[in-house]
């Protein structure tokens, strides 16, 4: 045990908030926005919308959990928090970052998925790529902080099981 920079809640804080949520959201906005700024009429239906914002968040929560989990298992290891943790749910979720990668997948990608068919259903009638940009921004910063979140929550909490 060394000297921890930050304690177990501003770390998850730091990563979750700012990390895998709000820059996340900004990246996968941008990245909407210069791959679909010359087909505005495609896009611009539900079923378009809906479909880019299924497969974006399926996706999302596969690869965070390939970037997170040895990430989080690094910070352990450095000693860059103290994970010290009480009983959490992810302690159910796999200890395999493969599995938990498909697991994160699908729940992610039904959270996703209800977030977007509401928000893309409230601003239908003004559905641009604009708006859809801003709505895949808020829908992958709301799941990557959810899929980060609970990645860390699995490492932390699988760490404390094999002390």
């Amino acid at each position: 045990m060394g000297v921890f920079s930050m304690t177990y809640e501003a770390y998850v804080k730091n990563k979750t908030y700012i990390g895998y949520g709000l820059i996340n959201g900004i990246i996968n906005a941008v990245i909407f926005y210069f791959i679909h700024m010359k087909d505005i009429a495609q896009m611009s239906t539900f079923d378009a919308g809906m479909f880019d914002m299924i497969l974006t968040s399926v996706l999302l929560g596969m690869i965070l959990t390939w970037c997170v989990v040895p990430l989080t298992n690094k910070d352990i290891k450095n000693d860059v928090f103290e994970a010290n943790m009480h009983y959490t749910p992810a302690q159910k979720l796999p200890k395999n970052a493969f599995a938990l990668s498909i697991v994160l997948g699908i729940v992610v990608g039904i959270v996703g998925s209800a977030l977007s068919a509401l928000l893309i259903f409230i601003c239908q009638s003004f559905l641009f790529n604009w708006v859809l940009m801003i709505i895949k921004g808020i829908v992958c910063a709301i799941i990557g902080g959810l899929a980060g979140f609970t990645c860390i929550e699995d490492v932390v909490a699988h760490k404390l099981e094999d002390k």
